[in-house]
């Protein structure tokens, strides 16, 4: 068949069914068309409408939301400030004041850290370190503690050349059993808790470099069980320095098992704040002692292979991890938020009670 046949047969068919088509495009045509139009349009504006109506509800939660922490943030300042005006803090009482922060701010859930600042003194992390007494500087300069200081000087004037001939002994002549009987003698003599610790420090450091772990045992194991809260003379926890002495003498008698067990145990009062270090002195402790247990954990001795060692130190290190962040964070709020702190304090009258917001 050929085309302009079929063609001209079709033009035919479409003349004979005008009419046919006509209704056909006017009756269901046309109104589908509208209908398909209008349905479009319909749910358009019924998506703007929701979208809309979405709009206008996390308006309404945001200003919700916002009034909410507004009003709690308000609370949180009332509370703040009336907890400042609590007698501990302007007593540095403390002991009542780590009681007072730790009841009463560490289990609210808008406060993720607290921190203390006092003129011309580093701040204070209550959560992070636990609070020490420190002499205020009113009592350090008072005549009742001049008096007293001249008292101490005076007793302990002949044990300073004492020490200073042990730390020759020690030092410059390596007598170093001579220089451990010095050091001895300062020890039962002073009354000073501080330079009583010292002292087992000096004679634990002796008997080590004359490797003698034993006998250098007996003095750190002593300055932790009698002065747990003694400080060196750079105000470094001395408890903390003898613990990891001992860990190195139970390493010079080959007690494995025992070393690693006291690192471990050091490392976790490390992490749950026993002693009062700032960020810094965190981290090289922390680092330390982590050192120690990889190398008994990397040599895995007989002694020291069991996979409860290995577990215990992983779950250790998450928490290092949590703690070492939390002081980075806190890192920058002593660089940034600190000093303008200061500032604002600066200029506050003496009887006023700070109530500075910063954000």
């Amino acid at each position: 068949m050929r085309p302009s046949f079929m063609i001209d047969n079709l033009r035919i068919a479409l003349r004979r069914q005008k009419k046919l088509i006509v209704i056909f495009f006017l009756t269901i045509f046309l109104p589908s068309m509208a209908l398909s139009i209008f349905g479009i349009r319909a749910i358009r504006n019924e998506r703007f409408r929701q979208a809309r109506q979405v709009e206008v509800e996390h308006r309404r939660a945001a200003v919700f939301i916002e009034t909410e922490i507004t009003s709690r943030l308000e609370e949180m300042g009332i509370r703040l400030r009336n907890l400042a005006r609590h007698p501990s803090f302007s007593e540095r009482d403390y002991s009542r004041m780590q009681s007072l922060l730790e009841n009463d701010l560490s289990t609210v859930g808008l406060v993720e850290e607290i921190f203390l600042v006092y003129q011309e003194e580093d701040p204070l992390f209550p959560l992070l370190q636990p609070l020490t007494s420190r002499p205020s500087p009113s009592a350090a300069a008072s005549p009742a503690a001049a008096a007293s200081s001249a008292v101490v000087a005076s007793a302990e004037e002949d044990l300073r050349g004492v020490l200073a001939q042990a730390e020759v002994f020690e030092f410059r002549l390596k007598e170093l059993e001579s220089a451990a009987s010095l050091y001895e003698q300062v020890y039962s003599a002073s009354k000073d808790r501080n330079v009583k610790a010292q002292m087992l420090n000096n004679i634990g450091r002796c008997f080590t470099k004359l490797n003698e772990p034993r006998r250098a045992l007996e003095s750190y194991e002593k300055i932790s069980e009698q002065y747990p809260d003694s400080v060196s003379s750079y105000g470094r926890p001395l408890e903390l320095m003898a613990r990891l002495q001992i860990i190195r003498c139970y390493q010079d008698s080959g007690e494995n098992r025992r070393a690693l067990d006291t690192s471990m145990t050091l490392y976790q009062d490390l992490l749950r704040r026993h002693w009062a270090v700032n960020g810094a002195q965190f981290q090289t402790y922390s680092t330390m002692v982590e050192d120690i247990i990889d190398d008994a954990l990397a040599g895995r001795p007989n002694d020291v292979s069991d996979e409860e060692s290995g577990e215990q130190y992983l779950r250790l290190k998450a928490l290092h991890q949590e703690r070492s962040s939390r002081w980075r964070v806190l890192g920058e709020l002593v660089e940034e938020v600190v000093p303008d702190l200061r500032r604002r304090l600066r200029q506050l009258e003496p009887s006023q009670v700070p109530s500075i917001r910063h954000s």
